[in-house]
């Protein structure tokens, strides 16, 4: 449960340094962009993405390790939430 919940705080932690702007060098592919890559994307958008992804697997890894729930059903939610940034951050994080 300890792991959980340490592994829970160390993804709120990411999500909030993401929100504020100062892991704009954790986000792949991002920071390896050129500069004329980085201003096809909303930087604010994609902080948003991001973030709300990190703190979504927080909040998932802290309930599977204070409630128990079936580790398979946290684990295709995860892959879910996941998926769904991804889908978001390559459209509506992206300039047209």
């Amino acid at each position: 449960m300890v792991t959980y919940l340490v592994l829970a705080a160390i993804f709120a932690l990411l999500a909030v340094l993401i929100a504020v702007g100062w892991g704009d060098w954790l986000i792949a592919g991002y920071n390896t962009a050129s500069k004329e890559e980085r201003s096809h994307y909303y930087r604010g958008r994609l902080r948003a993405v991001m973030s709300s992804v990190c703190a979504a697997v927080a909040i998932l890894i802290a309930v599977d390790g204070l409630c128990g729930i079936n580790e398979i059903a946290i684990t295709f939610t995860i892959i879910a939430v996941v998926a769904l940034a991804l889908v978001l951050a390559n459209t509506w994080a992206k300039r047209r």
